[in-house]
């Protein structure tokens, strides 16, 4: 069962594209709400495998689907939030930033995560995670 989270990321990037504009028909801040909400499902369906002890490969194939079906609206979303922000002579440079901060932030997660991995358990480590998108979220 060769269907991973990359594989759903790419199928359901190409319907949120341009070719369907998913995106274009949904309040852009529901859009991306709905897209995180999943993510943090997903994290949270990880730890709660964990700390149950899960261990079935079709539950963890379908995490993993959803969590690239989620990740999938977010690029889309982004770029129509920093193109309503900025004007032409900044768009490029912003997004050209905003597209670096994937790599930049893969290399430091890697690095907290090795760290996080020898000192935390996986439960800890996701609770963290949700946490911050939590309180990110709440309304002030």
């Amino acid at each position: 069962f060769f269907f991973k989270q990359k594989t759903a990321y790419e199928m359901l990037r190409s319907l949120v594209g341009s070719e369907m504009c998913i995106r274009d028909r949904i309040d852009i801040r529901k859009f991306l709400g709905i897209g995180l909400a999943f993510i943090v499902c997903s994290n949270i369906l990880v730890t709660i495998f964990e700390v149950f002890e899960i261990q079935e490969p079709f539950f963890f194939y379908l995490t993993f689907m959803m969590n690239g079906l989620a990740q999938a609206t977010m690029w889309p979303g982004i770029l129509v939030v920093l193109n309503n922000w900025f004007d032409g002579s900044q768009k490029g440079l912003i997004i050209n930033i905003w597209g670096s901060c994937t790599n930049i932030g893969n290399m430091f997660i890697y690095s907290l995560n090795s760290v996080s991995y020898t000192h935390l358990t996986l439960p800890t480590i996701y609770s963290v995670q949700i946490s911050v998108v939590a309180v990110s979220l709440k309304k002030k």
